[in-house]
């Protein structure tokens, strides 16, 4: 969005300038402020076209995904929030990068962390495992939305990384988790900005979210996963913390 903004002030330099000096502004200006203009009006009230930058969705997104999401509270949305929803929204703890996970705890939810590396909300565990290898186990569950089924996977070879052990999610708040639980930088480790009170880090608030993800429109994967907060979380592991 950010370069598409820095575009559309260059274009209309540029024709303020032809129109200053009387010169007739090129086709390609008027073109490319229109399509710059569609663009943002269009990310801004009805959403659009996203990329997958990192594993921690995975199996549901992949590295190089191109995704249809729509704006939350947006023309063609509701607004509401539902379990399981997959959300892109500003990090807490880097407010200026969009996140993609899936909505775990919902206001008035009690969510636990177990050292079996296992959910509970309001002491129902999250999932069911369906299969298990030396190194992965598979659980499914259901989105609320939907009602359709979507898994999320746990790797044996990692181990467990302590965080904290309970949240209560206070109104206009969420918990968010990736569907791959141990490559993922999320809830369970966000600190959030200096200064938030100990009992919102690690939560995102609604003002925070930008998008609901629809669907997926193809893979160009350009790069492996990256994310450098990631990278860190596998740091911490190495360290032995």
């Amino acid at each position: 969005m950010t370069a598409v903004l820095v575009v559309l002030v260059l274009l209309i330099i540029l024709l303020v300038k032809n129109v200053w000096q009387k010169k007739k502004p090129a086709r390609w200006v008027y073109v490319g402020i229109a399509v710059c203009v569609i663009y943002t009006l269009s990310m801004r009230f009805i959403g659009g076209i996203y990329t997958v930058p990192s594993a921690s969705m995975e199996p549901t997104l992949n590295v190089g995904d191109y995704t249809v999401n729509v704006r939350v509270g947006g023309l063609l949305d509701s607004g509401d929030i539902m379990r399981g929803d997959v959300i892109a929204f500003k990090a807490p703890s880097v407010p200026r990068t969009l996140y993609i996970k899936r909505v775990l705890g919902m206001p008035g939810d009690v969510v636990q962390y177990l050292p079996s590396k296992t959910f509970t909300v309001n002491g129902k565990p999250v999932g069911s495992l369906v299969s298990e290898t030396d190194t992965l186990m598979v659980f499914r569950d259901t989105e609320e939305r939907s009602g359709l089924d979507y898994e999320f996977v746990i790797d044996k070879s990692t181990p467990y990384l302590k965080s904290r052990d309970e949240w209560v999610i206070p109104a206009d708040y969420y918990f968010m988790i990736g569907d791959n639980r141990d490559h993922s930088w999320d809830g369970r480790y966000w600190e959030n900005p200096p200064g938030t009170p100990k009992h919102l880090r690690g939560l995102v608030k609604k003002d925070q979210i930008d998008s609901r993800y629809v669907k997926t429109l193809f893979n160009f994967k350009l790069f492996d996963s990256y994310d450098p907060l990631e990278a860190e979380l596998r740091i911490i592991r190495n360290n032995g913390h």
